[in-house]
């Protein structure tokens, strides 16, 4: 027998009152949660562990304000912004 009976939110109970078990579609919410939440936390390591190429703006402007990326046929110019952001256009 449970001595403490926890609330959700919305006054409902975790478990049934008849039985003390966890109400089976609160365990199948929860699990599918964590899954989802579990998958997500895999493939963000994944993308950690991946040979992705990492570079520091520093390292790619090389003090410059901008610089010129050639991909295939097309220029893209990459500029650093009056206040520190970003900005690629074709």
């Amino acid at each position: 027998m449970l001595d403490v009976i926890h609330n959700r939110p919305g006054g409902t109970s975790w478990v049934t009152s008849e039985t003390g078990e966890m109400d089976k579609s609160l365990l199948e919410s929860m699990f599918g949660e964590h899954w989802r939440a579990q998958q997500a936390e895999d493939s963000d390591v994944a993308a950690c562990n991946s040979k992705t190429r990492e570079l520091s703006s520093q390292d790619l402007f090389g003090g410059n304000r901008e610089v010129i990326i050639q991909h295939g046929i097309d220029a893209y110019r990459l500029q650093i912004t009056g206040s520190g952001k970003l900005l690629l256009t074709k």
